[in-house]
């Protein structure tokens, strides 16, 4: 828009009809073209309705569109701690929703990680029950692939050595999770894990078809000690190959020298 005046006056045809068009499969394109392209210092009092509905529209397939864009848009500092409050406050409730769990991805994607402090906390205290349920284990996924170390290596501790593992290896999603904080294990914690499951293996409260599922979570842990071995022996292969060459190339550039010289 041109100015101030031009945005004023949009706002003010929409005005008292900003949620029936947040909800509207069409209007909703309009309400997030706007939220876009008026600075979110000129439209305060748009900003004042997502804000008090955002637990309503994050779990509308439409709402939790203009949310996204509302969280795009944002750079006003107590906006931004509310969204955190709200999302805190909710994260439970919000991350097994369908729609809602995309939306604290993309809150993890996009904030910085000291903006993200209250959501990780939330997430690590969750941890257990969140991986367990269909649209929140893509939360816990995604929070170990971008979490910093010092929170990841929470997460994985939490799952592998505090949880219930047997509950999370009879879960769908909660295996996809285990898979997940495996493939980002530190080698020392990766050999714990191991190291656990075998004692585990002779504990007579499991059942056969418990020590099954535990001994294909050690196969894959194998797997990724294995995998990673080759990719470090590839590595020193790639380097030596290139120092070689390296060092051939400078010796015949020095014997060229020799020549040239003579």
């Amino acid at each position: 828009m041109s100015n101030i005046e031009d945005e004023s006056k949009i706002l003010s045809y929409i005005k008292y009809h900003e949620l029936e068009m947040a909800y509207d499969k069409n209007a909703t394109h309009v309400l997030q073209k706007l939220i876009l392209l008026f600075p979110d210092t000129h439209r305060i009092e748009l900003n004042k309705i997502i804000l008090n509905n955002l637990k309503e529209l994050c779990v509308d397939s439409n709402g939790i569109c203009l949310v996204k864009n509302f969280i795009r848009s944002n750079t006003l500092i107590n906006d931004k701690k509310r969204l955190n409050q709200e999302f805190v406050k909710n994260l439970v409730y919000l991350a097994v929703n369908p729609f809602v769990n995309y939306g604290i991805q993309f809150l993890i994607e996009n904030w910085d990680k000291d903006s993200l402090v209250d959501i990780k906390n939330k997430i690590v205290e969750n941890i257990f029950k969140l991986s367990l349920e269909q649209f929140s284990s893509n939360v816990v996924e995604k929070s170990i692939e971008l979490f910093d170390e010092e929170y990841r290596e929470k997460i994985i501790k939490k799952l592998c050595f505090e949880g219930n593992i047997i509950a999370l290896l009879k879960s769908k999603f909660g295996r996809f999770v285990l898979y997940k904080a495996i493939n980002y294990m530190k080698n020392d914690l990766r050999n714990e894990m191991e190291n656990n499951l075998i004692n585990n293996m002779n504990n007579k409260v499991y059942s056969n078809k418990d020590k099954n599922k535990i001994k294909k979570l050690l196969m894959k842990i194998q797997s990724q000690k294995n995998m990673k071995n080759e990719i470090s022996d590839e590595n020193n292969l790639f380097f030596y190959n290139n120092a070689s060459n390296n060092y051939n190339g400078i010796i015949g550039f020095s014997r060229s020298n020799v020549v040239n010289q003579k």
